[in-house]
């Protein structure tokens, strides 16, 4: 039976689980499960990391490999995330796997058992000024749409949120204020938890889907931009 150590940095909270799988079309079960929303990731990722190794009896060179979100979102968070886990691979020579923050937050949903067949699921993240990312999925977690980067006012979008839809996401409370819900289109919360990862985690990790250690970035899906330092 394989265990895996999940990270999930890519917002305010900071979220770590230990599962184990039980079987490909379940996913796997959570032994432990450790998040808060201090904003500090820097400062609270290594210490919960070891918390929940520890509360599970695991040692890192019990685990099968390590799954974290790899973005789009803050991008100090994916690096936090990102280095954190590729130290703990590098040590003790485990795979990693990442996942897109689109598909972790569609699989939120799903896990909330809040789809049915009939529905496709908007997955979004808020991006700086008006831009949102945002991908679209069914309710079997096929995706029907690659991350996009756009405006709540694309067309696109428009027609997809005129159908029968679910829309998750940090950007829901934007669009929102352009698209009310109505009979078809709904808006779901769902918080950033490394709980989501599971499923995805397992079916990469059975598919021997690994990330390369040596030149995984996080997926920004934009150039990264710093502001300059004030000379103040």
């Amino acid at each position: 039976m394989a265990d895996f150590l999940l990270i999930e940095t890519s917002s305010d909270v900071c979220s770590v689980a230990v599962a184990k799988e039980n079987g490909f079309r379940s996913g796997g079960q959570v032994v432990v499960k450790l998040e808060n929303s201090s904003r500090d990731h820097s400062a609270s990722l290594a210490p919960m990391i070891k918390d929940a190794m520890e509360q599970a009896s695991l040692s890192f060179n019990n685990l099968s490999c390590v799954g974290i979100n790899g973005g789009p979102g803050s991008y100090t968070g994916l690096r936090i995330g990102l280095s954190t886990a590729k130290g703990i691979c590098y040590a003790a020579g485990l795979p990693l796997i990442m996942v897109d923050s689109l598909l972790t937050y569609a699989n939120g949903l799903v896990e909330q058992e809040k789809v049915d067949d009939e529905e496709i699921i908007i997955a979004t993240v808020d991006n700086r000024r008006d831009e949102l990312f945002y991908a679209v999925f069914d309710a079997a977690l096929n995706r029907l749409q690659d991350v996009t980067l756009t405006i709540a006012s694309d067309v696109e979008l428009k027609k997809r949120l005129g159908g029968k839809c679910g829309v998750v996401g940090s950007a829901a409370r934007k669009l929102s204020s352009v698209y009310p819900p109505t009979r078809l289109m709904r808006y779901e919360d769902v918080i950033p938890s490394a709980v989501n990862l599971i499923k995805p985690v397992v079916a990469l990790f059975n598919e021997k889907q690994f990330a390369d250690l040596a030149y995984s970035e996080p997926f920004y899906y934009k150039e990264v931009y710093i502001a300059p330092k004030s000379n103040a």
